[in-house]
């Protein structure tokens, strides 16, 4: 897995924390409970969908730490921020910030049908609707225009997370190259070789909520 383990790579990881947002922000816009809450939304459709990503988290948590969980460390959780979003974490104490943005390559894949693509310091996800681009996109509403709930917000970050962990799609410029030459002779859905685990990941999440 891809989470830094010793003290010296934590606060490497930490820089790279704080740099990650800058680079970003000249192309993206950040998703953040603070972005959320700074938008220009109806207040409260903003406390609905901080409740609703606070939940995804909670879930996620849940079956991260559940049997059910075959294709992800046990040892994994997340935790949400109100300045920083998501943080990864490790019971070995290492932590690992996953930053989501809403991007033009993220609205490249709403067009193709995804809701979101993965990156090696979180995922993009692209516009949807006519909301302020920290609120109207596609980690929060449905391709048909209602708001996600908070089990689907859940699933989408725990497959984002398999690739992430385990190093798979497009996590890095290569593997990129890589993920979009087996597009063209696998498609872009479950039968692609680099959404194996996510897809196992994303199918033992389903099945635990049908136990719950």
């Amino acid at each position: 897995m891809a989470i830094a383990a010793d003290p010296a790579d934590r606060r490497g990881v930490a820089r790279a924390a704080a740099l990650a947002p800058l680079l970003l922000v000249a192309c993206a816009t950040m998703v953040t409970p603070r972005a959320i809450v700074e938008s220009d939304w109806p207040e409260d459709e903003r406390r609905e969908l901080i409740g609703r990503w606070s939940a995804a988290v909670t879930l996620a948590n849940a079956f991260l730490a559940s049997e059910a969980n075959a294709s992800l460390p046990r040892s994994l959780s997340y935790s949400l921020d109100r300045g920083t979003g998501m943080t990864l974490h490790c019971t070995c104490g290492a932590f690992r910030p996953v930053h989501v943005a809403n991007s033009w390559w993220g609205d490249l894949c709403v067009w193709s049908g995804f809701a979101a693509q993965e990156r090696s310091w979180g995922f993009v996800v692209g516009d949807r609707g006519d909301g302020p681009q920290a609120v109207g996109h596609s980690m929060f509403y449905y391709s048909w225009g209602p708001m996600k709930a908070s089990e689907d917000i859940a699933e989408l970050i725990l497959h984002e997370t398999a690739h992430m962990v385990h190093g798979v799609g497009t996590v890095g410029f290569l593997a990129g190259i890589g993920y979009y030459w087996n597009t063209m002779f696998h498609g872009g859905g479950r039968e692609h070789p680099a959404e194996l685990l996510p897809y196992s990941t994303s199918d033992e999440f389903l099945q635990w909520l049908q136990t719950r």
